[in-house]
């Protein structure tokens, strides 16, 4: 009997070491194990919160003495019992929770850009195009050489009855346009979110069709004699690009300039081919003149949107109530999903403890206060801004690659920063094609002026009458001069593009010429090879 007695005793004391050196390795390998993540978290950047968690472990397994770290890991227990029970637990709330929005920016932006009764051009173009919707891109134009020549120069309506027909409906929804494009100012709806983004794009892309419809309409209207009809419509195209001006957003700015380059080429083609009154030639001297991309002003403006609608992204990870109280989004996967027009998915809509889990993972990686993320915001996209108007070319990387510079709420608004910021060389190129634009406006109709006298086009460009030549004859895209060359019974004019290198007027990307011809009058792609778009 005693001798099983001492087995026994022998058998709990070699089971109490295994089990305490057990329990004495078990901790070992937990302090490393987050010790390393919590190495690996400091290399990615991870929120503070998250790597305080990480950090628990090792801290009180070092520097908490033994005999009271029984209290401290019971409560730990505790605090993820609690949590586990509250992600469980069914939502309680009196009151309604709505996404939060920066609305106090967006009412200041709104101050300045819309004042209160003025005769605003925005209604008359959305009147407009609210009629007309989508039907002006239902022309199914079978040969594409018949839609580039029917925008390129003046077109017979006997030779393309069906577009003559399909042209002649808009006829009147033309004339209110030509009115519009004369009333100043013009106010569009600011985007300030993801929702506002998509009618936005709709209304330019619709305003891009109208120019293009009312260009193919003035050529009808000249090869039918009708000029000053003509002239009007083209008029009104340059009126729709300044006005696109005036909404000081990314979008806006790039399709501003989209329909002027295509109002200038029609005005060119007007010029060279069709008219013989130099006082019209100064008209539209004036009207290209006039018209002011207010890059300088703009960009501060355009930032501001851009800052607002970063807000606005990031805000739909934040809700508040009907009394202002602001807490982390308890549905913000699905406000999410639905911010970014995507269908929302069975997993967030039916899985409570799913959004539940959302939430203590956004607490852990997000600031608890939107007014601290708007913070954030602003001094990151001011900091790209001053770097962009430097000088400084920003990259541009996927977002992928970003999250590896820092898995943290910051990286990714530089991220996005970097990408909006960037495209303000994109946008300082198009303000020095529209500068391009003025001169060669000037030079042809200098050169129309010139050969109503002589009956000749001038053997070169320094032979015109044109005030401020040495400043006109410059190319404001590459500080070179333009290239005039007179032919047999015409003259080609080109530009020497963005390298500055005279390729002879070729553009051919593959061998690196980027010359971009003026006249004779080709494809209109060509003229826009060397168009940043921003869209």
């Amino acid at each position: 009997m005693a001798l099983d007695t001492d087995r026994i005793k022998t058998f709990a004391k070699g089971t109490y070491v295994a089990w305490k050196w057990f329990l004495q390795g078990l901790r070992w390998l937990s302090i490393i194990v987050f010790a390393v993540l919590f190495f690996i978290g400091l290399y990615v950047k991870l929120p503070w919160k998250m790597l305080a968690c990480l950090a628990v472990i090792p801290v009180v397994g070092i520097c908490v003495p033994q005999k009271k770290q029984p209290y401290i890991w019971g409560l730990l227990t505790v605090i993820l019992l609690s949590a586990w029970g509250w992600v469980h637990l069914p939502e309680h709330s009196n009151q309604q929770w709505q996404p939060f929005q920066y609305d106090t920016e967006l009412a200041k932006i709104e101050r300045e850009h819309l004042p209160e009764g003025i005769n605003n051009a925005a209604d008359w173009y959305q009147v407009i195009l609210n009629a007309y919707g989508e039907s002006i891109f239902d022309f199914n134009h079978d040969n594409e050489q018949v839609k580039q020549e029917t925008l390129i120069s003046s077109w017979d309506p006997g030779l393309y009855p069906a577009l003559d027909n399909w042209i002649s409906q808009f006829e009147p929804g033309i004339e209110q346009m030509i009115y519009a494009s004369g009333i100043d100012p013009c106010r569009f709806e600011i985007p300030h979110n993801l929702a506002s983004l998509k009618p936005q794009l709709q209304r330019i892309n619709q305003l891009k069709g109208w120019a293009r419809l009312m260009i193919c309409s003035a050529n009808r209207d000249l090869f039918l004699g009708f000029q000053a009809r003509a002239l009007d419509k083209l008029r009104a195209v340059a009126g729709i690009a300044q006005h696109l001006y005036q909404q000081q957003t990314l979008f806006d700015q790039s399709a501003a300039f989209h329909i002027e380059l295509l109002a200038a080429r029609a005005m060119k083609t007007f010029i060279i081919i069709h008219c013989d009154d130099p006082q019209v030639m100064k008209e539209i001297e004036q009207i290209f003149g006039d018209l002011d991309p207010q890059w300088a002003r703009n960009w501060p403006d355009i930032l501001a949107r851009e800052k607002l609608m970063a807000k606005n992204l990031i805000a739909l990870m934040y809700e508040v109530n009907e009394s202002g109280k602001v807490r982390i989004s308890h549905s913000a996967m699905m406000a999410l999903q639905a911010g970014l027009g995507f269908r929302p998915q069975r997993l967030f809509l039916k899985q409570h403890e799913m959004n539940r889990l959302a939430v203590i993972g956004l607490w852990l990686a997000l600031p608890s206060s939107p007014q601290r993320m708007a913070t954030i915001v602003d001094e990151r996209f001011d900091h790209y801004s001053q770097r962009a108007r430097e000088g400084e070319q920003l990259p541009r990387y996927s977002i992928l690659y970003v999250w590896t510079k820092g898995l943290n709420a910051q990286s990714v608004i530089d991220w996005l920063a970097m990408q909006q910021v960037g495209y303000f060389w994109a946008l300082d190129g198009q303000f020095q094609r529209h500068e391009s634009i003025v001169r060669q406006i000037k030079i042809f109709s200098a050169l129309k002026q010139d050969f109503l006298k002589h009956n000749h086009w001038p053997e070169k460009l320094t032979d015109l009458n044109i005030e401020n030549s040495d400043q006109v004859f410059i190319d404001a895209l590459n500080n070179q001069p333009f290239v005039y060359e007179r032919t047999d019974d015409s003259f080609r004019l080109y530009s020497v593009g963005p390298n500055a290198v005279d390729d002879g007027g070729v553009n051919d990307k593959q061998n690196n010429k980027d010359d971009i011809l003026l006249w004779p009058a080709s494809r209109l792609e060509e003229n826009l090879d060397n168009l940043i778009v921003v869209e």
